[in-house]
């Protein structure tokens, strides 16, 4: 059975990851949080092998190294909790993801379930992918060509290789990966697009590779497969229509007021709530306030709050549904935390409350491991 459908029929999808490392802050963020990052993808990179062996088949060398390494990941999720305290209001949100996926990873080695350890690392590994997937890059540093070489990627879904080649920052290795799925004709096209790949490959090749004409040349080859239904062949060809309209708008100086017209163009466009003829237009909108986001320091205003709450809208309406890293809800809350007294605060209250009502299990339970709802709402309350 495909891997990333279990996966996402069987305990939620897992795919869009976390900003934990870098989203929010300038150069210098970024380099004081990248000992943290190599320190947990070496662990990931030593954890991942054994994952899939019962605890009784290793060594007592091996255990006692699998518990250091666990010890590391929790160091790690300490110390970025004390960067959360400096940063924007979603990178503390991140933060608790982050220490949470920390916790299962614990729990699942202590309990020696080993399909649980496997999905948990992996799930861990999204907090890597977001960040480095969010924003413009140049090239891969070596410490992640090293940390692949150390792992025998031929033991895992193709899925996961891409999702490991992004979050050790190899976007062309995990753009191929992605590509050489996409145009894989024993695969399901169906399934492809429930697996998100179309997705992720257009959002990667606009957020971080900040350009068109290469997802433009996939795709013509991605139409040329025989199994394409309908739906499907209409939402490439107006992707492909809207990239070829936006091509000198991605990568422009990011203005609040640019993305809030991609915003309402995008908007126009989406005929059903799960239609997705808005992508490109959202993907274009959300790299420019991404970068808007990462370059001011305070993150606190109306003007910020409307950024917090795109950037959530975009995520509901044209991005993948996470349930082990509730990014939307994040960005919804951080918008009422940037502003609480204003309009873009209360709309993003009412799309989290709304979340929590009509969830997927369809218990209205405002309930939320994450996040804090009831003091949400009296932020609202606060200044009505």
């Amino acid at each position: 059975m495909n891997t990333q459908r279990w996966r996402k029929y069987g305990r939620g999808i897992v795919v869009a990851g976390t900003t934990v490392f870098m989203l929010g802050g300038a150069a210098t963020a970024e380099q004081s949080v990248r000992p943290i990052m190599h320190q947990v993808l070496d662990a990931v990179a030593y954890l991942l092998p054994l994952s899939m062996m019962e605890k009784s088949r290793l060594s007592d060398l091996d255990q006692d190294l699998v518990a250091t390494h666990v010890e590391r990941l929790q160091s790690s999720a300490s110390t970025l909790a004390s960067h959360a305290q400096r940063r924007d209001p979603e990178f503390a949100f991140l933060v608790r993801s982050f220490a949470h996926a920390v916790k299962e990873v614990q729990y699942a080695f202590e309990i020696d379930f080993s399909v649980h350890s496997h999905y948990a690392l992996l799930d861990l590994t999204q907090n890597c992918v977001a960040c480095h997937s969010r924003l413009p890059s140049d090239g891969a540093p070596p410490f992640g060509e090293r940390l692949m070489a150390r792992m025998d990627v031929d033991r895992l879904d193709r899925h996961d290789v891409a999702q490991l080649y992004i979050a050790t920052r190899q976007f062309e290795r995990g753009l191929k990966e992605l590509e050489d799925i996409l145009l894989d004709n024993e695969l399901s096209a169906i399934d492809i697009d429930i697996d998100g790949t179309l997705v992720r490959y257009l959002s990667i090749n606009i957020f971080v590779k900040q350009d068109v004409e290469r997802p433009l040349t996939t795709l013509d080859r991605f139409l040329r497969r025989d199994d394409l239904p309908y739906y499907l062949r209409r939402h490439v060809a107006v992707w492909q229509r809207s990239m070829r309209e936006l091509k000198g708008m991605v990568g422009v100086e990011p203005s609040l007021a640019v993305a809030r017209m991609l915003f309402d163009a995008g908007s126009t466009l989406a005929r059903l709530p799960v239609g997705r003829e808005a992508l490109i237009y959202d993907l274009v909108a959300a790299s420019l306030l991404r970068r808007r986001l990462e370059a001011i320091d305070i993150h606190e205003g109306e003007e910020i709050a409307e950024a917090y709450l795109m950037l959530g809208v975009i995520t509901l309406r044209s991005l993948e549904v996470n349930v082990a890293v509730p990014q939307a809800e994040f960005l919804l809350a951080s918008a009422i935390q940037a502003a609480p007294f204003t309009e873009p605060a209360k709309d993003a209250y009412v799309l989290l409350e709304e979340i929590a009502y009509v969830n997927i299990a369809g218990i209205g339970d405002l309930s939320h491991p994450l996040l804090d709802m009831k003091s949400l709402r009296e932020l609202v309350d606060d200044y009505q």
